[in-house]
């Protein structure tokens, strides 16, 4: 039978990844972008665009007030770095990722809306300076939809993307499960974290 280890052994080795390379706050910033590994970048162009696109037909379909198509890359861009360590306090996505039933890609797709909000906010910080968040209720709705909406199109069309498409959604879909264990967010009875911290 094994030993339980200490929980403070368990804090301490947590630590020293903290320190490390997947929870360092530069590196899990630029973890899906990282431009020396293709895979990455066409992954996190692929996720981008389609949500994009998403975001831009659902504000054409329900007529409402357009947003340049600059400035909707630029946020759900921003995004990426922080999805997976904001889906820390949730359940982790379907092991299937990607292939997994159809209500799991909408519930792994509204995961995602914690970090798309803070990416808005960050996006306007920099724009504006720190501010109150000024999203009126219809434009935190469009973008809520958007993100939940891509997820199962994706998911939809995951068949019929070529190879090197599929790869790169699954490397960013990898990486987001990585900061997800590894973020100060997640619960240390969380199924991921034991096997990870407590294996």
């Amino acid at each position: 039978m094994s030993q339980a280890i200490p929980a403070g052994k368990v804090a301490a080795d947590r630590q020293v990844q903290y320190d490390g390379e997947f929870t360092n706050i530069g590196k899990n910033a630029l973890m899906p972008v990282d431009f020396r590994i293709t895979t990455q970048v066409g992954g996190a162009a692929f996720y981008v665009t389609a949500e994009v696109l998403v975001s831009w037909l659902l504000r054409k379909v329900i007529k409402a007030p357009a947003i340049p198509l600059k400035d909707l890359a630029i946020v759900h861009a921003m995004s990426l770095p922080l999805i997976g360590g904001m889906q820390a306090p949730m359940e982790a996505n379907n092991s299937l990722a990607y292939e997994a039933p159809l209500t799991e890609q909408f519930m792994a797709g509204a995961k995602g809306i914690p970090g798309l909000m803070a990416a808005v906010y960050a996006h306007q910080t920099f724009l504006k300076g720190f501010h109150r968040p000024q999203l009126s209720f219809k434009d935190v709705a469009i973008m809520a939809v958007a993100k939940t909406l891509t997820r199962p199109l994706l998911s939809f069309a995951y068949g019929a993307i070529p190879d090197a498409g599929r790869n790169g959604l699954d490397v960013i879909e990898h990486l987001q499960s990585l900061q997800r264990v590894n973020s100060r967010l997640v619960s240390e009875d969380d199924p991921d974290f034991v096997a990870t911290w407590k294996a």
